[in-house]
């Protein structure tokens, strides 16, 4: 998560080393994190509805375990960083090696971003880019409510602007070639970003459920770190 398409194997390795204060590393060791077997593409979501606004490409409330688990585990993927000495020794076990930049990096990522398509005609107006995650989903209201403005990364360099009682939606504003440019009420921008984020709910409910059985001993640490990476730490 958050792709638009992805692929879910039975079993994921990784190789993972400890570092000690000096920069001395140890010898590599493998972990492999097992799932479920199902080993389908996750489905794309659909719906009646003509404008979706949503990076998350399943109907999250069908998720299976194992597609819990893959994006568990790829946004911890995402903050496999090296941690400064303030952030504690890191642990020695494989897994603990693993999950350490996740549950001590105080800043953390969640690569992707919404997107925003008109389902019809298939033409995405907005397309996260590059720097872009959804730790900033929280961009959209300050596009509504604030600013009025937003860029959500480059390459595409997908912007929203408010105008009045519309949303301008950019796909890409450093486009050479005529870039999709759409405009929306600023009520319907609302009402999706309300379910996109109702999405990101209904998935950390899943992936601490996820938690508690697949990793007891981190289960509530690694729940508190996805909601930060989530930006759902704070309400609403």
């Amino acid at each position: 998560m958050p792709c638009r398409s992805a692929a879910v194997a039975d079993s994921y390795r990784y190789a993972v080393r400890s570092v000690d204060a000096k920069g001395n590393a140890a010898a590599a060791v493998e972990i492999t994190l097992r799932m479920a077997d199902r080993p389908e593409a996750i489905p794309a979501l659909g719906g009646a509805n003509r404008w979706t606004g949503r990076r998350i490409s399943t109907a999250v409330r069908q998720l299976t375990p194992a597609e819990v688990g893959t994006a568990v585990m790829r946004i911890a993927d995402c903050n496999d960083f090296e941690p400064e000495e303030e952030h504690g020794p890191c642990p020695t076990d494989p897994l603990g090696i693993f999950l350490h930049g996740l549950l001590t990096m105080p800043d953390l990522f969640a690569a992707g971003g919404f997107r925003v398509t008109d389902t019809i005609t298939g033409t995405v107006f907005v397309e996260p880019g590059c720097c872009n995650g959804l730790e900033t989903w929280r961009d959209w209201l300050d596009v509504l409510d604030g600013t009025g403005r937003a860029h959500f990364g480059h390459d595409p360099s997908s912007t929203a602007e408010r105008v009045g009682d519309t949303v301008r939606l950019t796909h890409d504003v450093h486009g050479t070639d005529g870039s999709p440019v759409t405009e929306l009420p600023a009520d319907q921008v609302r009402r999706l970003v309300a379910d996109a984020r109702q999405d990101l709910r209904d998935f950390l409910g899943l992936a601490g459920a996820w938690a508690e059985q697949h990793l007891p001993a981190h289960a509530a640490p690694v729940t508190a770190a996805l909601a930060r990476a989530l930006d759902l730490a704070s309400s609403p």
